[in-house]
């Protein structure tokens, strides 16, 4: 029985590894370290967009361009992608406000330039597949990495903190790389996203292509080991019951430990945004500040206000008159959009609209009408500041 517990745990052990190989993309005969390894010392990225210097063997990024990111870039003889299927990327104090980019072009197209998200370098390392890339074929003529502020997440007026760029390699096909790349794949942190806080497996992100996620490689595990539990035991069903909760547990504590190493590393970039600042100051802390500025606005050209009023907000995309109208709150706000498409020709009779962004609205004050797009109303207008625009409607609108 001793020999049959053992090889059963051998087996376990096994497949498991084998499922981890299958997942990096690892190949029969794939050396062990690669062969080849191209560096490309930071020293050598040239600055294109914010600012910075070489420093000894390291690039300095001291500041930020006009649009709050930075990129550098080097030039490379020409190589050949299917070549180096591996990039490994070296930062120091890489901010946890900032996301991380690679920038490249190819030979055959110089004037195109493919962007594709990175794994946060977790430690001050990352690794990443390239060869998972469509776009990674030919000759590679430059290479770059490009930082910005998370989207949705750091607002515009979040201090910038410097951070240097130590230098990157390109390796060939290899055991190593592969691993190295699965590792950053699954554990590198990542910022919050659009799912589920209690979520145990990764979001895709919609321009990186991912490897199987740990999530499906426990759970492949987990079934081998029933698998290999009536192999080695028979039909011994409370047996093979206790073996696949005893794996079940313990995959689930692999997951769970996962998922409170990414949660750490999300509170790290909210703490870096928000930490240490009272509740009147966090409150203003906002991505889309224009849109809080543009509602404060509105607010004080209103004021006071019926509450029954309609408050019809519209612009040029979904997410900004749905964040502005959040921020309009607790006024009686609706969209703009909807009620208009429900067919009512009076819709807005005795409405407030609220118009931010939009190029198609003309209003004539002699006359008090405005135009729409191709509807028409009786208007008067309360605030006119540039792309923010307020008019009351007095009349049935129409075509």
């Amino acid at each position: 029985m001793i020999v049959r517990r053992v090889l059963y745990a051998v087996c376990v052990l096994a497949s498991a590894l084998v499922l981890i190989a299958l997942a990096a993309g690892v190949r029969v005969g794939m050396p062990i370290a690669p062969e080849d390894r191209l560096e490309l010392p930071g020293s050598g990225f040239r600055v294109v967009r914010g600012a910075g210097a070489p420093d000894e063997d390291a690039l300095q990024i001291s500041g930020v361009g006009h649009d709050r990111s930075a990129v550098q870039a080097m030039s490379l003889l020409p190589v050949e992608a299917a070549d180096y299927p591996i990039l490994r990327y070296r930062f120091e104090r890489f901010p946890d406000v900032l996301e991380l980019s690679l920038l490249f072009r190819r030979a055959d197209e110089p004037d195109e330039v493919h962007v594709i998200t990175l794994p946060r370098p977790t430690g001050g390392e990352g690794s990443f597949t390239l060869s998972d890339l469509a776009d990674w074929h030919g000759s590679i003529v430059e290479i770059g990495f490009a930082q910005f502020p998370t989207p949705q997440l750091v607002p515009a007026s979040q201090r910038f903190e410097p951070f240097r760029l130590r230098g990157a390699q390109l390796w060939s096909p290899s055991v190593e790389g592969a691993l190295s790349a699965l590792r950053s794949d699954w554990f590198a942190q990542r910022p919050w996203g659009l799912f589920a806080v209690s979520s145990v497996d990764r979001e895709a992100g919609p321009n990186a292509p991912r490897r199987p996620s740990l999530l499906l490689v426990v759970s492949a595990t987990i079934v081998l080991s029933g698998l290999w539990g009536l192999i080695w035991f028979g039909r011994r069903w409370r047996r093979i019951g206790t073996l696949l909760a005893g794996a079940t547990v313990v995959g689930w504590l692999v997951l769970d430990a996962n998922w409170l190493w990414q949660l750490s590393g999300r509170l790290a970039t909210t703490e870096a945004v928000y930490g240490g600042k009272g509740w009147p100051v966090r409150s203003r802390l906002v991505v889309d500040g224009n849109l809080l500025e543009a509602s404060d606005r509105v607010k004080r050209a209103l004021l006071p206000q019926d509450a029954a009023t309609r408050v019809l907000v519209d612009a040029p995309s979904v997410y900004e008159a749905l964040r502005l109208t959040y921020y309009l709150q607790p006024m009686n706000t609706a969209l703009y959009g909807p009620i208009r498409a429900a067919g009512d020709r009076d819709f807005a009779a005795g409405a407030i609209l609220v118009l931010y962004g939009r190029d198609d609205v003309n209003f004539h004050a002699p006359t008090r009408e405005l135009f729409i797009g191709r509807l028409r109303f009786e208007a008067r207008s309360l605030l006119d500041a540039g792309a923010l625009q307020v008019f009351r409607v007095d009349g049935k609108g129409g075509r």
